[in-house]
């Protein structure tokens, strides 16, 4: 049976990507607690620690939004090389040459919280049913920031025209 790994408040694993989601490189506390190497994560996508239970919608959501440019967060649960399995609040985000042009993914993990553990828990168990029943708050809250202040701006120049 496996158990959860606690991964220390003040530890940040970080690693980063090519376009195609390969690992070209990987800190230390990424190594540590998924007790893989560097030279195993190396050339592999993050399949490599990707747990069984975590949906595949969330990473159908997560290269949705990088492929446009945008940061993803979310909360994943990792396997260990033995087995084990820990939780990260994970931002992933392109990274860009001189030019603008994206050249690869650049991915932070932090320790989960507990609210943010069980929020994945009850996701986890049944990611369908969070697709259904999208009320307006919930709507506004995963519009991209862009989104967000456009959706303002347009407001406003309506109130403003109206006041005219």
């Amino acid at each position: 049976m496996s158990k959860e790994i606690i991964i220390p408040p003040n530890t940040t694993q970080t690693s980063k990507t090519d376009l195609k989601g390969i690992i070209i490189e990987v800190n230390e506390a990424m190594t540590l607690y998924s007790e893989f190497t560097k030279e195993e994560f190396i050339g592999k996508s993050h399949q490599i620690v990707r747990h069984p239970e975590t949906p595949a919608i969330l990473f159908q959501d997560m290269w949705t939004t990088i492929q446009l440019n945008e940061p993803w967060n979310g909360v994943i649960k990792n396997k260990t090389k033995s087995g084990n399995y820990y939780w990260v609040y994970a931002t992933v985000t392109p990274f860009f040459d001189k030019n603008g042009e994206p050249i690869g993914f650049m991915s932070i993990r932090r320790k989960a919280t507990q609210e943010q553990i069980k929020e994945a828990e009850n996701f986890y168990r049944n990611p369908e049913s969070n697709q259904k029943g999208l009320n307006l708050k919930s709507i506004l809250y995963n519009f991209r920031i862009k989104t967000k202040l456009f959706f303002v701006f347009s407001l406003m120049a309506i109130v403003l025209a109206f006041q005219g």
